[in-house]
């Protein structure tokens, strides 16, 4: 079998993505680690968005945001003084789906903590 011909078997064989390619770890790699600063709040305290001074992708929406954490293309972390960082985590309630992060060993969302945008 020619070089060119085993590629085409290859491809067919891998539902026409060359074995060679993982996409899987490409992915992986794409995935970039956002770190944001202040927070949209609602009037009853709710995040409904994301903010970090300079950064192009933001301010970013927490429908976007669910959506980058699900679909792995992103992750969001917040830098706490003394305490490092801490990823943003998705979490289903009763009103749909909510931002937070955990901080400290409090069941409140430390999201709350950071300042308004």
């Amino acid at each position: 079998m020619t070089g060119h011909r085993q590629e085409r078997v290859r491809r067919a064989s891998s539902g026409g993505v060359p074995r060679r390619c993982n996409t899987s770890t490409s992915t992986r790699n794409l995935m970039a680690a956002r770190r944001f600063v202040a927070t949209g709040k609602s009037r009853d305290g709710e995040i409904t968005k994301l903010f970090n001074a300079g950064e192009l992708w933001l301010p970013r929406s927490k429908a976007d945001v669910i959506a980058d954490i699900e679909n792995k293309v992103h992750m969001y972390y917040v830098l706490w003084p003394g305490d490092g960082r801490t990823a943003v985590r998705v979490e289903n309630g009763s009103p749909g789906k909510y931002l937070r992060t955990d901080r400290d060993s409090t069941t409140r969302s430390n999201l709350l903590d950071l300042p308004d945008c």
